[in-house]
């Protein structure tokens, strides 16, 4: 029997965001079943804004080049953003891509109809949607793929096709934890450690994590902060905060499980808010009960469940005292710590998700 072909098609498709690294890793668990294609070009300026999309990052082309994923790059000279497809300009992709060698087509999209795969209409197309900004209803997109319960909703109020609905949270390949941290390499065995982890990128800054913390800042607790916006570092030095620390981005995942090793508590905070949240599932895989705080989007509230809290966002004074019972209650933080291992074992471990992919596709095919 002849092996299926599929492609998986994203523009900046080998940086590390969430929507990104999630689609790398379906792409590279379908490549042991079939033969997948994935084509990525690397980031371009922006036509109509000065939104940088992330560039191709060097970890995570390594990890899909270790793969059975057959990596093909093409060329776009700016993403235009100033009409409603989005038209990649100068690009090359249609000498690259010929949708007649494939069974299936995975994209990912902010919903609406976006260029290219509005020119693509002989196979079928599954849609994941991350960044809930319309609907497309393309007669060949066999599925569309909502990450949370709460993006769902929105999507089919404004006219999304139930009958194409599947809800499938976002996945990160999993390596095994052990307990490394950088407690010692820092100088903080004995703290009590605050933190998040987040991409370099201003525009989701929150300014919420600091402000509470702030409140309960005292010589047994410490913020600790990888990547993000360099706006953390000029609000702590705002706030006077002494004890922070920002710390380079990465993309490596082990660095990551060190970081996420040394904290106690994750709190979160994210200007627009969460479609759903990779970081959040991560920092619940080892153990940490996570704190963040309501926005436009709120898949956080839905996600974190049992394992933790959302507040509003003016409520700074609630994630203070949550905070700090977090620190003072021993009981009721090994309560919490339960909860957040048991709920990504129940409903975001990456096997599970990998299995509803697999679900997925063996209906379509």
């Amino acid at each position: 029997m002849k092996l299926k072909k599929i492609a998986f098609i994203k523009f900046g498709g080998l940086s590390s965001g969430g929507t990104e690294v999630s689609f790398q890793n379906v792409a590279k668990y379908f490549s042991t079943k079939y033969c997948v294609d994935y084509f990525y070009c690397d980031s371009a300026p922006y036509i109509g804004s000065d939104w940088v999309h992330p560039d191709t990052d060097s970890y995570r082309k390594k990890f899909m080049e270790n793969s059975n994923v057959n990596l093909r790059k093409f060329d776009v000279e700016f993403k235009d953003v100033t009409n409603e497809l989005h038209t990649w300009v100068n690009t090359n992709f249609w000498e690259v891509f010929n949708e007649k060698y494939y069974d299936l087509i995975f994209i990912t999209t902010a919903g609406k109809t976006e260029y290219p795969y509005n020119e693509i209409k002989s196979v079928p197309i599954v849609n994941i949607v991350t960044v809930n900004a319309g609907i497309n209803n393309q007669e060949n997109i066999v599925k569309t793929i909502l990450i949370s319960e709460d993006s769902a909703k929105l999507w089919l109020k404004q006219g999304g096709n139930e009958k194409t609905l599947k809800i499938i949270p976002l996945c990160r390949e999993e390596i095994n934890k052990n307990n490394d941290d950088l407690r010692k390499s820092l100088n903080l065995q004995k703290k009590f450690i605050f933190g998040f982890h987040q991409r370099e990128d201003d525009t989701i800054f929150s300014e919420i994590p600091l402000k509470a913390y702030k409140k309960i800042a005292d010589n047994l607790n410490y913020f600790l902060l990888l990547g993000g916006s360099k706006k953390y570092s000029e609000q702590a030095k705002d706030l006077n905060i002494k004890n922070f620390l920002q710390l380079k981005s990465t993309s490596n995942l082990k660095n990551i499980y060190k970081f996420l090793n040394t904290l106690d508590v994750f709190t979160h905070g994210r200007k627009y808010g969460e479609t759903m949240g990779l970081v959040l599932i991560e920092a619940m895989r080892f153990g940490l009960p996570v704190l963040s705080h309501k926005a436009k989007s709120n898949a956080q509230i839905e996600v974190i469940g049992n394992a933790g809290s959302v507040f509003a966002k003016k409520n700074i004074f609630s994630y203070a005292n949550k905070m700090k019972k977090l620190q003072k209650n021993k009981h009721y933080y090994e309560e919490l710590s339960t909860s957040a291992l048991q709920r990504y074992e129940n409903c975001y471990s990456t096997q599970s998700i990998l299995k509803k992919y697999d679900d997925l596709v063996n209906e379509i095919f």
